[in-house]
């Protein structure tokens, strides 16, 4: 191995390096906001739940006063 040949590796090992270095930058980057994503999509799912179990029970309610007015229309009841 000449000293040229040498050089020539660990040039292109540094090259590496930088390039593993950038490509770790950017990963960390996208995990961050992935992350982020994630934790609004957890919060917007947990509002929306919240408000269609509330919706639902409202329509409930509705619909147990609608039919409890239907029946006072039936006879013997």
């Amino acid at each position: 191995l000449s000293a040229e040949q040498a050089t020539t590796i660990v040039d292109e090992a540094g090259a590496l390096a930088e390039a593993v270095a950038v490509a770790l930058d950017q990963t960390e980057t996208v995990l961050l906001a992935a992350a982020t994503s994630l934790e609004e999509i957890g919060d917007a799912m947990g509002e929306n739940i919240a408000e269609s179990i509330e919706g639902i029970g409202e329509i409930s309610d509705g619909l147990a006063g609608f039919i409890e007015t239907v029946e006072r229309f039936i006879p013997g009841d």
